[in-house]
Protein backbone atom coordinates (compact mmCIF):
# COMPACT_ATOMS: atom_id res chain seq x y z
CA UNK A 1 0.00 0.00 0.00
CA UNK A 2 0.86 3.42 -0.38
CA UNK A 3 3.31 5.10 -3.34
CA UNK A 4 6.61 3.21 -2.30
CA UNK A 5 4.44 -0.41 -2.61
CA UNK A 6 5.07 -1.23 0.81
CA UNK A 7 2.96 -2.53 3.78
CA UNK A 8 -0.20 -4.86 3.28
CA UNK A 9 -3.86 -4.54 4.19
CA UNK A 10 -5.83 -7.17 6.33
CA UNK A 11 -9.41 -7.33 6.48
CA UNK A 12 -11.00 -8.11 9.18
CA UNK A 13 -7.91 -8.15 11.27
CA UNK A 14 -7.93 -11.62 12.19
CA UNK A 15 -7.94 -12.38 8.63
CA UNK A 16 -5.43 -14.83 7.18
CA UNK A 17 -3.29 -14.28 3.57
CA UNK A 18 -3.77 -18.04 3.38
CA UNK A 19 -7.47 -18.75 4.58
CA UNK A 20 -10.23 -17.59 2.31
CA UNK A 21 -12.29 -18.58 4.73
CA UNK A 22 -11.37 -15.26 7.46
CA UNK A 23 -11.04 -13.24 4.50
CA UNK A 24 -14.08 -10.49 4.17
CA UNK A 25 -16.12 -10.45 1.17
CA UNK A 26 -16.67 -7.24 -0.32
CA UNK A 27 -19.25 -6.96 -3.43
CA UNK A 28 -19.07 -4.16 -5.79
CA UNK A 29 -22.40 -4.28 -7.07
CA UNK A 30 -22.20 -3.83 -10.93
CA UNK A 31 -23.73 -0.60 -12.93
CA UNK A 32 -27.36 -0.92 -13.72
CA UNK A 33 -29.31 1.02 -16.54
CA UNK A 34 -32.66 -0.12 -16.96
CA UNK A 35 -33.43 -0.22 -12.91
CA UNK A 36 -32.29 0.11 -9.46
CA UNK A 37 -29.53 -1.95 -8.20
CA UNK A 38 -30.45 -4.63 -5.33
CA UNK A 39 -31.18 -3.65 -2.22
CA UNK A 40 -32.09 0.03 -3.47
CA UNK A 41 -35.48 1.44 -3.02
CA UNK A 42 -36.59 3.80 -5.85
CA UNK A 43 -37.83 7.33 -4.95
CA UNK A 44 -39.42 7.92 -8.14
CA UNK A 45 -39.85 11.84 -8.56
CA UNK A 46 -42.19 13.66 -11.12
CA UNK A 47 -40.21 16.62 -11.76
CA UNK A 48 -41.27 20.66 -12.00
CA UNK A 49 -38.32 21.71 -12.34
CA UNK A 50 -36.92 19.53 -15.36
CA UNK A 51 -40.22 18.72 -16.68
CA UNK A 52 -40.01 14.86 -16.15
CA UNK A 53 -39.84 11.90 -14.50
CA UNK A 54 -37.05 10.75 -12.49
CA UNK A 55 -36.03 7.90 -10.11
CA UNK A 56 -33.58 8.61 -7.43
CA UNK A 57 -31.97 5.23 -6.03
CA UNK A 58 -31.71 5.09 -2.31
CA UNK A 59 -29.72 3.02 0.24
CA UNK A 60 -30.45 3.47 3.58
CA UNK A 61 -28.30 1.26 6.10
CA UNK A 62 -29.95 -0.53 9.01
CA UNK A 63 -28.03 1.45 11.32
CA UNK A 64 -29.51 4.58 10.14
CA UNK A 65 -33.19 4.45 12.32
CA UNK A 66 -35.01 7.92 13.49
CA UNK A 67 -33.10 7.40 16.68
CA UNK A 68 -29.66 7.62 14.86
CA UNK A 69 -29.83 9.26 11.65
CA UNK A 70 -27.00 9.61 8.95
CA UNK A 71 -25.38 12.02 6.73
CA UNK A 72 -26.67 11.87 3.21
CA UNK A 73 -24.44 11.65 -0.12
CA UNK A 74 -25.97 12.40 -3.24
CA UNK A 75 -24.33 10.67 -6.36
CA UNK A 76 -24.94 12.12 -9.58
CA UNK A 77 -24.69 9.74 -12.79
CA UNK A 78 -26.10 7.18 -10.26
CA UNK A 79 -26.17 4.53 -13.39
CA UNK A 80 -22.23 4.21 -13.06
CA UNK A 81 -21.47 5.53 -9.23
CA UNK A 82 -23.64 4.63 -7.15
CA UNK A 83 -23.29 1.17 -6.37
CA UNK A 84 -19.45 2.15 -6.35
CA UNK A 85 -20.10 4.81 -3.32
CA UNK A 86 -22.76 2.71 -1.53
CA UNK A 87 -19.82 -0.22 -1.76
CA UNK A 88 -17.51 2.22 -0.71
CA UNK A 89 -19.75 3.21 1.94
CA UNK A 90 -20.17 -0.25 3.20
CA UNK A 91 -16.09 -1.32 3.55
CA UNK A 92 -14.95 2.06 5.64
CA UNK A 93 -17.95 1.52 7.72
CA UNK A 94 -16.66 -2.15 8.51
CA UNK A 95 -13.29 -0.77 9.03
CA UNK A 96 -14.28 1.53 11.71
CA UNK A 97 -13.71 4.31 9.40
CA UNK A 98 -16.51 6.03 8.74
CA UNK A 99 -20.19 6.52 10.29
CA UNK A 100 -23.08 4.64 8.64
CA UNK A 101 -24.08 6.69 5.11
CA UNK A 102 -27.20 6.80 3.74
CA UNK A 103 -26.59 7.23 -0.55
CA UNK A 104 -28.81 8.35 -2.78
CA UNK A 105 -28.30 7.59 -6.70
CA UNK A 106 -29.12 9.76 -9.76
CA UNK A 107 -29.23 7.74 -12.61
CA UNK A 108 -28.31 9.63 -16.36
CA UNK A 109 -29.62 8.19 -18.91
CA UNK A 110 -28.01 9.91 -22.00
CA UNK A 111 -25.36 12.32 -22.99
CA UNK A 112 -27.82 14.40 -24.26
CA UNK A 113 -29.43 14.83 -20.72
CA UNK A 114 -26.12 14.77 -18.95
CA UNK A 115 -25.17 17.83 -20.98
CA UNK A 116 -28.43 19.64 -20.30
CA UNK A 117 -28.49 19.31 -16.77
CA UNK A 118 -24.80 19.63 -15.52
CA UNK A 119 -23.68 21.88 -18.35
CA UNK A 120 -24.02 25.54 -16.85
CA UNK A 121 -22.94 27.86 -19.51
CA UNK A 122 -24.15 28.05 -23.10
CA UNK A 123 -22.22 26.69 -26.16
CA UNK A 124 -19.88 29.21 -27.75
CA UNK A 125 -18.94 26.84 -30.66
CA UNK A 126 -21.43 25.49 -33.56
CA UNK A 127 -20.98 22.13 -32.18
CA UNK A 128 -20.99 22.84 -28.03
CA UNK A 129 -24.46 25.02 -29.41
CA UNK A 130 -25.72 21.52 -30.70
CA UNK A 131 -25.47 19.64 -27.60
CA UNK A 132 -28.55 20.68 -26.90
CA UNK A 133 -28.39 23.24 -23.91
CA UNK A 134 -28.51 26.50 -23.17
CA UNK A 135 -26.77 26.32 -19.54
CA UNK A 136 -30.22 27.20 -17.98
CA UNK A 137 -30.27 23.23 -17.40
CA UNK A 138 -27.89 23.37 -14.98
CA UNK A 139 -29.98 25.67 -12.67
CA UNK A 140 -32.97 23.99 -13.00
CA UNK A 141 -30.64 20.50 -11.71
CA UNK A 142 -30.22 22.30 -8.58
CA UNK A 143 -33.77 23.51 -8.69
CA UNK A 144 -34.48 19.65 -8.91
CA UNK A 145 -31.91 18.38 -5.98
CA UNK A 146 -33.13 21.02 -3.63
CA UNK A 147 -36.39 21.09 -3.66
CA UNK A 148 -37.24 17.78 -5.12
CA UNK A 149 -34.69 15.33 -4.09
CA UNK A 150 -33.33 16.19 -0.81
CA UNK A 151 -37.36 16.41 0.53
CA UNK A 152 -38.16 12.97 -1.11
CA UNK A 153 -34.72 11.48 0.97
CA UNK A 154 -35.31 13.35 4.10
CA UNK A 155 -39.40 11.80 3.93
CA UNK A 156 -37.80 8.24 2.70
CA UNK A 157 -35.04 8.38 5.66
CA UNK A 158 -33.62 8.91 8.95
CA UNK A 159 -31.32 11.87 7.68
CA UNK A 160 -29.54 14.03 9.39
CA UNK A 161 -28.82 17.89 8.40
CA UNK A 162 -25.76 16.81 6.77
CA UNK A 163 -25.45 16.60 2.69
CA UNK A 164 -22.46 15.95 0.48
CA UNK A 165 -23.03 15.94 -3.46
CA UNK A 166 -20.14 14.17 -5.24
CA UNK A 167 -19.90 14.04 -9.40
CA UNK A 168 -16.95 12.66 -11.95
CA UNK A 169 -16.10 13.95 -15.46
CA UNK A 170 -19.38 16.38 -16.58
CA UNK A 171 -21.26 15.74 -13.30
CA UNK A 172 -18.00 17.67 -11.20
CA UNK A 173 -18.48 20.04 -13.17
CA UNK A 174 -21.72 20.46 -12.14
CA UNK A 175 -20.84 19.88 -8.57
CA UNK A 176 -18.70 22.86 -8.77
CA UNK A 177 -21.04 24.94 -10.49
CA UNK A 178 -23.84 24.64 -8.08
CA UNK A 179 -21.06 24.69 -4.63
CA UNK A 180 -20.68 28.28 -5.97
CA UNK A 181 -23.75 29.38 -6.78
CA UNK A 182 -25.65 29.27 -3.91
Amino acid sequence: LGADKKGSLTFPAAGRPDDPGTWALVQLLPSVVAGAPDGATVLPITSKALGESRPVWLHTPAECTRDKPCDVLVVLDGHALFPLAVSYAQVMRMMGRMEPLIVAGIPSWSADGRARNFIPTPGRTPAEQQRGTDGSGATRFIEFLEREVVPAVEQAAPVTSKRVIAGHSLAGLFVVHALTSS
